[in-house]
């Protein structure tokens, strides 16, 4: 039946096809209502023409068949759908011929992304998949391509528009991992989050994590990889960890009919898969935005600091997602080991470019890296802490205290504003390592 009645929207409408292309509309309040407009919608839909091959909607669901023959991955063809679904389509029109598209109008499109507030990382991808299926529509049919255009708008220069698109991550404090597993209050959620973290496994490889990927005598784990088949691979696992699953396996409430080590808990997901991990992300924010109002506030009440908080929706929480936890594994067993090939091998990266952005500085590792530099030259005796310095410029006798600084040598050069005072190194520091 083509009307159906959509619970998440709680709208009656209706669904159909016609020369391959759908048509769907959820707008009504009673069937009958939608069934009309199903009945209105048809006959205008067989007045129109079928759309041309060189059709944005055609040529880009014509793109999509071609790339899945090629080999590639589901992930990536339900990616590339839901960017030409959500943003080029509905941008440029499906009727749009593709070969009428032209750079300014590409351009136009880069400036309604940024003005809607999408990152420049997300703009860059939008128009990678843009560019992408320009080149495809551009392969001869000698290739065994479909010969659309000649032509790509998507030109170097348009994409210079887009701007800067390198993220740096922020650094990391490992210690608000340990206190954001404390506060998980259920014995299952809290072991997924502890062998996540101690892996490094993706969310869907922790998912579907099976008690037959375990070698309990080897202390190894079997991760099943998501992305690749280089992914999958048996890999010695922190003891932590290890404990962790073993007290899990031997917990009384584990079910015994689930080959999942951490399957769905309520009634229609027992025993099953699940495949989000929102709601625990959420109550960690949310149960450690409100410790932390009552430190501030004693007075009050749980139940008022819950109110409190959430008005500032949990701000002051710990927030973090599952990425942030393999971000945190490659950042510890980076700092562990000496060799980079180390943590490459443990994320199961092909490339150690991909393994150092997920890498994460850690402030007090930078603080403490720093801290003893120059004290081979004797500056133990001279050097004053940011304390010691502002008790001396309370006392008057900073100036004379910056003179015997440099007349040990340790000061050189101009000081103020206007002069070049970081070294390369220096800089360097900003950087994600």
């Amino acid at each position: 039946m083509s009307v159906e009645y959509r619970k998440n929207r709680k709208k009656w409408g209706y669904r159909f096809y016609l020369r391959g292309q759908c048509f769907s509309r959820y707008v009504w309040d009673t069937k009958t209502e939608a069934k009309r407009a199903e009945q209105e919608a048809q006959v205008e839909a067989r007045k129109n023409p079928a759309l041309q091959p060189t059709a944005l909607a055609t040529a880009s669901g014509a793109y999509l068949i071609a790339s899945a023959e090629r080999g590639r991955s589901k992930w990536r063809i339900d990616g590339l759908n839901y960017t030409f679904k959500a943003h080029i389509i509905p941008h440029f029109g499906e009727t749009t011929p593709i070969t009428d598209i032209n750079p300014g109008m590409v351009k136009n499109f880069i400036t309604t992304l940024k003005k809607r507030g999408l990152k420049n990382k997300t703009v860059k991808n939008i128009i990678a998949d843009l560019r992408a299926l320009y080149n495809w529509a551009m392969e001869s049919k000698e290739d065994g391509g479909p010969e659309l255009t000649d032509k790509n708008p998507v030109t170097k220069k348009v994409a210079k528009l887009i701007g800067n698109t390198k993220v740096v991550k922020p650094a990391i404090n490992p210690r608000l991992f340990d206190i954001a597993a404390s506060v998980i209050e259920n014995k299952r959620d809290r072991a997924w989050f502890d062998v996540t973290r101690f892996t490094g496994m993706r969310k869907d490889e922790a998912n579907r994590f099976q008690w037959s990927d375990i070698n309990w005598r080897a202390g190894e784990v079997r991760i099943p990889g998501t992305k690749t088949d280089e992914a999958e691979a048996w890999l010695p696992i922190a003891p932590t960890a290890l404990k962790t699953l073993r007290d899990l396996y031997e917990s009384p409430d584990r079910d015994p009919n689930s080959p999942y080590v951490f399957p769905g808990r309520s009634a229609q997901m027992k025993g099953k898969k699940i495949y989000s991990r929102r709601r625990m992300f959420e109550r960690i924010q949310q149960v450690t935005a409100v410790k932390k109002y009552l430190r501030q506030h004693p007075e009050l009440s749980y139940q008022q600091a819950l109110e409190a908080t959430r008005k500032e929706k949990f701000k002051g929480g710990i927030h973090l997602a599952p990425k942030d936890l393999r971000d945190f594994f490659c950042t510890e067993i980076a700092a562990k080991s000496d060799d980079a090939k180390v943590a490459m091998g443990l994320m199961r990266h092909t490339s150690l470019e991909t393994t150092t952005k997920y890498m994460r500085t850690v402030k007090d590792r930078m603080r403490k890296a720093v801290q003893d530099l120059g004290c081979d030259s004797g500056c133990d005796s001279m050097a004053a802490t940011g304390h010691e310095m502002l008790q001396l410029a309370k006392l008057g006798i900073a100036p004379e205290a910056a003179k015997r600084l440099i007349n040990a040598g340790l000061f050189k050069g101009k000081f103020g504003g206007g002069e070049w005072s970081r070294t390369t190194d220096a800089a360097d520091m900003s950087r994600v390592l």
